[in-house]
């Protein structure tokens, strides 16, 4: 995260310890073939609406941008997705707590055994399913995990992103519509959404989100896909989207107070 693309360039060169990123940025979107995924959309209007202002723009500006139709995560891809989640939780969590000493939880199983015993405090607004299901899978060493993880990275690399990327070097899309509300006794109510994070959050591939404007004084996102190893070109792509009109908010993020009726 960082104010700038540009700055965000400079800090992967550091990590990286690698030397040119920069340079790639600043010289643009020449010689990046730029596809625009045609099926990834929120389904929020204004927020669909604005990327379709930002990629005509791009297009506007010479970059060589197609259109590509790109596979939608069907459901069971996305209760893999949870499975190959929960079951990693397991032995991940299991893991780190006994580096906090020895006083607390030891292990996801005494974490949940604690927040029953505490049902009062620990689980007074959300329950724990999760971790009931997470130890129920039995961590990553079962054919469980091991079958869910294969069919997740077949089709987020089989089906969805090698087809995709075949055509271009960075791909875009919305990325979620306005920011969505949270409170203590409804929960949270989820924005609308495109499919972008899930293919390279399971291959494991990079992934940028840049600002394209507001919708009612809240910002929302477009986000762009690379290959492994992609990272400097990615950028250069979003260096390019930073810089159409409107893209970067100008003002605070702002929202209406609730109202009644």
């Amino acid at each position: 995260m960082a104010r700038t693309v540009e700055e965000v360039a400079l800090l992967l060169e550091v990590l990286s310890c690698a030397e040119g990123i920069v340079d790639v940025v600043r010289r643009g979107t020449a010689g990046i073939r730029i596809g625009i995924a045609r099926t990834w959309r929120t389904g929020h209007p204004a927020t669909d609406a604005l990327f379709e202002s930002a990629t005509a723009q791009l297009r506007s500006t010479g970059a060589d941008v197609l259109d590509i139709d790109v596979a939608v995560p069907p459901n069971e891809v996305e209760e893999d997705e949870l499975t190959v989640l929960l079951c990693e939780l397991a032995d991940g969590l299991s893991g780190y707590l006994p580096g906090r000493g020895p006083r607390g939880p030891q292990n996801l199983a005494e974490v949940v055994d604690h927040e029953d015993t505490n049902a009062a405090v620990e689980l007074a607004h959300f329950g724990h399913e999760f971790f009931e299901r997470a130890l129920s899978l039995g961590g990553t060493a079962n054919d469980t995990y091991r079958e869910a993880r294969a069919r997740n990275l077949h089709w987020a690399l089989r089906v969805c992103l090698e087809p995709a990327m075949s055509e271009c070097d960075v791909l875009l899309s919305p990325s979620y519509g306005p920011a969505w509300k949270s409170d203590l006794t409804l929960g949270g109510h989820p924005a609308a959404a495109s499919p972008v994070t899930t293919p390279p959050a399971i291959a494991g591939w990079p992934i940028a989100t840049v600002p394209m404007g507001t919708v009612d004084g809240l910002p929302v996102g477009l986000s762009a896909v690379g290959r492994p190893g992609s990272e400097a070109r990615l950028l250069a792509v979003c260096r390019a989207v930073e810089q159409l009109d409107g893209a970067r908010p100008r003002q605070r993020p702002s929202w209406r107070p609730p109202v009644r009726g």
